[in-house]
């Protein structure tokens, strides 16, 4: 007997309904049902799951009942997905291996399905030839095909008989699907699903096109137009049939001229079929059939779907698209229909005007008009001084990477440059399935007409480290993406995808990145399991997290959580359920025991008038933090914003941008985006408009809309920047977008807005070639003289822009070495601390705080004229130097410092204090004059690991506002750095900022009692606690 734990809030429901419910099931209800201990399992609400490890489920996979705790993966280097696929191949017939794949998104064909092969090897090389030589043999002896390699990764087709096999490999590391990318969509609602007032038997489905569509998939339901190309990688086209001639004769499927009719075999256990009407065309049609009229306007997107269809003989009618067509169709049991209007003669297809319904957007219709459009962003980004400079991006090249440039052919010349270069991917549906990247390239255009464009649609990493490589041999300076991954790395921009973007940036190459519109489909929290089940508690005790759907829309969810990449020893399982009985719809039981990736992923296809939601259960190990992403956007019922930045907008060198619309840009978009990353950095970096017009999508008031379309408008105003400044490197391009942008939110840099909305104040020709105006008067520059590769030029990274109560401006942040240059370079390692305060009496002071090991020089320049006022170097010893400006003239101060406190100084506070990484933790007590000693407040800036293991951690404290007047978290009063050292060595480095004097506070490991203490001082500016593990 199946036993289910009922919690007390449901019973009384359960009881009240029961008996109407049986007696209900019993009279009228023709369906099956199971019972559990006599109650109907469909009664059991979502919140809940009542699943045991021994209850019986269907494996959605087989079709077959197992108990639950056997819906686990089995080969260890076979991804979930990949096992269960096995498994269907194993113990089902062919067609719901066939079903199954379709269903979860994989790409099958000939019975082949398309993997991605990790080899044992270096993941930053080339495999060596030998082995790419060995390997693909054998998967030409196993019956497969090789498609494309990038370092250690392979793109290949293999049986699925085959699977177990290759993972037998001694080379092979791991299997699994390629990670896919996913277009940023418009931001615009998921629906749940509707049916209008049509018996069950005939229900219509009413399919709402959103101004961005993912990619078709190829299923009929997602077909492109029947009368191009198909996916060469999907299971489902090559089941669909053209009617044979005979069978449109004779009154049998009787079809006007110019239509075009195609079925696919969907259950041969239905007893009924679904027909679809649609036309290549934007255009409004009435259509008739089996009695009923329905009208819509209504293209390859949006069609009319009349379900539950019995099978005969049905008349139907449509008037519209510049016709009137009638014919007779016979359907079968078991079928699903598709009849397309004007696929094959266009001649009468087009209404009069043939654009007025915007059918000449087709590519078989009249060209467009002579109209133009133009992004309502560009209006708002340039300012008449860059306007009037007559910049253009002339000489920049620019890459638009994206999912597909459908119509792109018929807009150059007018929406875009004459001429484009393209590398693409695939067959015709691959390239031309959506217009999402010829609406991006459209933006650049109107931002950078003078730009030359290339254009490349990689569907895999593979292929995205592939296009990676094109770019860099083609010259590109600056790339657009607007499109993001999930499941392929932690949310800390490191990860095997970020280290392809890495390798862009380190050609010198600016990369944007749409930051993603995952705001509202993104939850992230620790395990909590409060009744011991199993399943995580997302409230109360609702153990689901719910979320609507479309019918036939596939939903695509990823989860990872906080265990290193590769080396996951907690193991983790996601499931969805169906909403109504608790049913597992699909899973994702990837085995994590140590030398795997801390992932689990699913793609299902909903079905109609069911509600689903997902569920989290701790298979092994400890509490972890958790993030699930729905790659597809429907709203979750318990959402969190922070941390849905996508993979690679949260990569350190790219330039993450979110969205607000343009008719109202103080206000940030609902579903875009949030930081921060989950090593503690801001992000995104940026806003620019969306809902702007474009000739692709339409014009306001939704036109294009999400942080797909915001994110061409910066890599327009990059190409626009690096013509002005060719010199300058993707950093400074960064920093100088930043601090040029308008400020949004709380004040400085956020995690909703970033630095602002981006905006071109300064006229290009004041901008230097080396260093940074941290404002239009102020210039700072820092070069590191590194022992691997002599003095290079460090990158400023602004933290924090603020203003004091009496009117007092400060700007902080740390220049770093670039990782381009050193191993150790990077944006969470400061080499040296800079703070900045312009005061109310008209001095400037700009103090530079040395942190790391190299001699680093520094300039500043004010106001600025080309060239530097001052000039010191900073060193182990020399650990602070003061530039400053007073009363028309320059001055430069130093301390020398060793880092021991100085004598006479007895701190006796005993602050609260806080943990950081490693069991340390460190507290600062600011002795100020206003209220005597008060508490710091910690800041954290950020952390990373180097490549050879050390872990940074890096931040600030300062005083609360609530203590003093002066109190900001904008205001630094103390820099600390820790570095925790591959040899066991732990520096804790304290850099005093402010005038009052500072006692600082360390413990390690942390037993509540701090172990070392001191006061840093205006002459002693320094100090640092060591400890060794």
């Amino acid at each position: 007997m199946k036993k289910f734990i009922f919690s007390s809030n449901i019973m009384g429901s359960l009881r009240l309904g029961f008996l109407f419910g049986v007696l209900a099931i019993f009279t009228i209800s023709p369906f099956h049902f199971d019972v559990a201990d006599g109650i109907r399992i469909d009664f059991l609400l979502a919140m809940d799951l009542f699943i045991e490890e021994d209850t019986l489920v269907k494996d959605p996979a087989t079709g077959e009942e197992v108990p639950f705790s056997e819906l686990k993966s089995g080969n260890p280097k076979l991804s979930s997905s990949l096992n269960q696929l096995v498994s269907a191949c194993k113990h089902s017939a062919e067609f719901r291996v066939n079903a199954f794949a379709k269903e979860r998104g994989m790409k099958l064909k000939d019975d082949l399905i398309q993997v991605v092969i990790e080899i044992n090897a270096d993941s930053r090389e080339p495999l060596a030839e030998e082995i790419l030589y060995e390997v693909r043999d054998r998967i030409i002896q196993a019956g497969g095909k090789f498609e494309l390699d990038f370092h250690n990764l392979l793109q290949v087709l293999l049986p699925v008989e085959a699977l177990e096999e290759a993972a037998s490999w001694p080379e092979v590391k791991f299997i699994r699907e390629p990670f896919r990318a996913y277009p940023i969509k418009d931001g615009s609602e998921v629906r749940d699903q509707t049916n209008g007032d049509l018996p069950k038997s005939q229900q219509i489905q009413r399919y709402e096109k959103s101004g961005l569509e993912i990619p078709r998939k190829n299923s009929l339901d997602d077909l492109v137009c029947p009368d191009k190309n198909i996916e060469i990688f999907s299971p489902g086209p090559s089941k669909y049939e053209q009617i044979p001639k005979e069978e449109t004769v004779n009154n049998e499927n009787f079809l006007g001229q110019g239509l075009c009719l195609k079925r696919e075999k969907l259950d041969s256990a239905s007893a009924s079929a679904e027909v679809r009407f649609c036309t290549e065309h934007n255009c409004s049609l009435t259509v008739t059939f089996g009695g009923q009229t329905h009208s819509s306007k209504l293209s390859c997107d949006t069609r009319l779907c009349f379900k539950g269809v019995p099978p005969g003989s049905y008349s139907y009618k449509a008037i519209g698209c510049g016709s009137t067509r009638t014919g007779n169709l016979n359907v079968k049991a078991g079928y699903q229909y598709l009849v397309t209007f004007c696929p094959i003669d266009s001649d009468d297809c087009c209404p009069t005007g043939c654009g007025s319904e915007g059918s000449y957007r087709c590519e078989k219709c009249a060209s467009p008009p002579d109209v133009t459009w133009t992004s309502e962003g560009v209006s708002l980004i340039l300012s008449d001084g860059w306007k009037a400079a007559g910049y253009t991006g002339a000489g920049i090249k620019i890459a638009v990477i994206d999912t597909g440039f459908k119509n792109y052919s018929s807009l150059l010349g007018k929406e875009l440059t004459d001429s484009v270069t393209t590398k693409f991917y695939g067959s015709g549906d691959n390239i031309y399935g959506t217009e999402h990247g010829t609406a991006c390239a459209e933006i650049i255009y109107d931002m950078a007409p003078g730009a030359q464009l290339f254009f490349t649609q990689p569907r895999t990493d593979v292929e995205l480290g592939d296009a990676v490589n094109w770019c860099v041999s083609r010259g590109i300076l600056v790339i657009s993406r607007s499109a993001s991954f999930i499941t392929c790395g932690p949310l800390d921009g490191t990860g095997p995808i970020n280290d392809i973007v890495n390798q862009a940036v380190n050609h010198g190459i600016t990369w944007v990145n749409s930051a993603g519109n995952k705001a509202q489909a993104h939850w992230s929290g620790d395990f909590y399991d409060p009744d011991g089940g199993g399943f995580a508690n997302f409230s109360g005790t609702d153990e689901t997290n719910d979320f609507p759907t479309i019918e036939g829309k596939k939903v695509i969810i990823g989860m990872i959580w906080d265990d290193p990449w590769g080396a996951s020893c907690n193991d983790y399982d996601l499931y969805v359920f169906r909403s109504d009985d608790s049913s597992p719809v699909a899973y994702s039981t990837g085995i994590q025991d140590g030398d795997d990736d801390p992932s689990e992923f699913i793609t299902f296809t909903p079905q109609s008038g069911t509600s689903y939601g997902f569920a989290i259960k701790k298979k092994s190990g400890i509490s972890k933090n958790i993030h699930v992403t729905l790659a597809t956007e429907n709203p979750l019922k318990y959402q969190v914003p922070e941390t849905s930045i996508c993979i690679v907008a949260n990569n350190p060198n790219v330039i993450a941008v979110g969205a607000v619309d343009w008719n109202s840009p103080s206000t940030i978009e609902d579903f875009s985006s949030w930081g921060p990353t989950t090593d503690g950095r801001i992000k995104p970096d940026l806003v620019a408009p969306d809902r702007v017009s474009t000739f692709s999508y339409g014009d306001y008031p939704h036109g294009f809309r999400g942080t797909s379309a915001s994110c061409p408008h910066v890599a327009g105003a990059c190409a626009l920047v690096k013509q002005a400044s060719p010199a300058w490197s993707s950093g400074q391009i960064k920093y100088f977008l930043e601090s040029e942008a308008t400020d949004l939110g709380t004040p400085g840099k956020d995690n909703t807005y970033g630095s602002g909305l981006v905006y071109l104040s300064e006229l290009p020709g004041n901008v230097p070639e080396n260093g940074y105006l941290v404002t239009s008067h102020l210039w700072i520059r820092a070069v590191i003289n590194t022992v691997e590769k002599g003095p290079i030029e460090a990158l400023w990274q602004k933290g924090g822009d603020g203003t004091t109560a009496r009117g007092d401006r400060v700007i902080w942040g740390h220049f770093h070495a670039s990782p381009s240059d050193v191993t150790w370079g990077s944006e969470n390692n400061p080499d040296l601390f800079v703070k900045i305060w312009f005061d109310v009496s008209g001095r400037a002071d700009v103090n530079f705080f040395h942190v790391s090991v190299p001699d680093i020089e520094v300039y500043s320049d004010y106001p600025y004229d080309g060239v530097r006022d001052e000039q010191g170097t900073t060193t182990m010893s020399r650990r602070y130097i003061r530039q400053y400006y007073e009363n028309g003239q320059s001055h430069m101060d130093e301390n020398y410092e060793d880092g021991n406190p100085p004598a006479g100084y007895w701190p006796t506070g005993n602050p609260s204090g806080y943990s950081i990484i490693n069991a340390a933790r460190i507290g600062s007590i600011i002795n100020t004059v206003e209220k005597g000693p008060i508490d710091a407040v910690w800041r954290l800036g950020g952390q990373d690991t180097t490549s050879r293991g050390d872990q940074v951690v890096w931040g600030h404290f300062y005083a609360s506002p609530s203590d003093v007047t002066w109190g900001s978290e904008n205001n630094p009063d103390l820099f600390v750095k820790m570095w925790f050292d591959v040899t066991g060595r732990v520096d804790v480095n304290f850099f005093h900022v402010s005038v009052p004097d500072i006692e600082v506070y360390s413990d390690f490991p942390n037993d509540g009692t701090y172990d070392q203490k001191g006061t840093t001082i205006m002459p002693n500016r320094y100090i640092r606690h060591e400890y060794w593990r």
